[in-house]
C-alpha cells in the first residue's frame, strides 16, 4: 500500500510543470565559440585551453568592489539581442527588490550597467555574448547572493544570462526550464 502511494506522489510531482524555473550551469571550458574540449592531441588541447583562458580573462570589472573575502560580487552579461528596454528596467527592478529586502546587508547598493565583457561566447542555441553585450556588474555580494539575484532576474525578465562570479572566478550560464541546456 505504501509503494502505491509513493508511486502516485512521484507521478504527481513528475507531472507538474512550472514554466519559469531556471537553472545554473557552470561553464567548465569557456571557449569563444562555445566548443567542448577537443579529442585531439595535447598540442591541440593546449591551444584550446589557452583560448579558454584568454576568454575567461576578458571580463573587465570596475573598481566598485568591497574587496572583502567572498564579497566581490560579479558580472551578469546579457545576449547581444536583448531588448534595451528590458535592460533599462533593471534599475527599477533593483530598486523594487531593495524595497522588499529587510536585511540591509542583502540589498544591492553597488552596481553598474555597461560593457564589462570584452571576449566572446556562443551558446549552443545560438545566443551570442560579446563586447557589444550589455552587462550588469554587482559589487559587494557573496557567490550565493549573486547567483540568487541572477536567477531572480532571469525569472522576472524571462531571458538568459552569463554570470561571472568574481568571488570564485567561475562562469555560469542560466537557462529557463523550457530551453535546452
Amino acid at each position: 500500500m505504501v509503494k502505491g502511494i509513493g508511486n502516485k506522489v512521484k507521478e504527481a510531482i513528475d507531472s507538474l510543470t512550472i514554466a519559469h524555473i531556471t537553472f545554473l550551469k557552470e561553464i567548465k571550458y569557456f571557449h569563444p565559440q562555445g566548443k567542448e574540449m577537443p579529442n585531439g592531441c595535447h598540442y591541440q588541447r593546449g591551444g584550446f585551453l589557452n583560448e579558454c583562458k584568454i576568454n575567461r580573462e576578458s571580463f573587465i570589472p570596475s573598481a566598485a568592489h568591497n574587496n572583502l573575502k567572498g564579497q566581490n560580487g560579479g558580472i551578469l552579461v546579457f545576449p547581444i539581442d536583448v531588448d534595451s528596454q528590458i535592460v533599462n528596467g533593471i534599475h527599477d527592478y533593483i530598486n523594487n527588490l531593495n524595497g522588499t529586502i529587510k536585511d540591509t546587508q542583502k540589498r544591492i547598493t553597488t552596481y553598474c550597467i555597461g560593457n564589462h565583457f570584452k571576449g566572446r561566447y556562443v551558446r549552443h542555441q545560438g545566443e551570442i555574448y560579446d563586447s557589444n553585450s550589455l552587462s550588469l556588474e554587482i559589487g559587494g555580494k557573496s557567490s550565493k547572493q549573486l547567483l540568487t539575484f541572477a536567477l531572480m532576474l532571469v525569472c522576472k525578465k524571462q531571458m538568459q544570462v552569463l554570470v561571472k562570479d568574481l568571488n570564485t572566478n567561475k562562469i555560469y550560464i542560466t537557462r529557463l526550464s523550457n530551453s535546452k541546456p
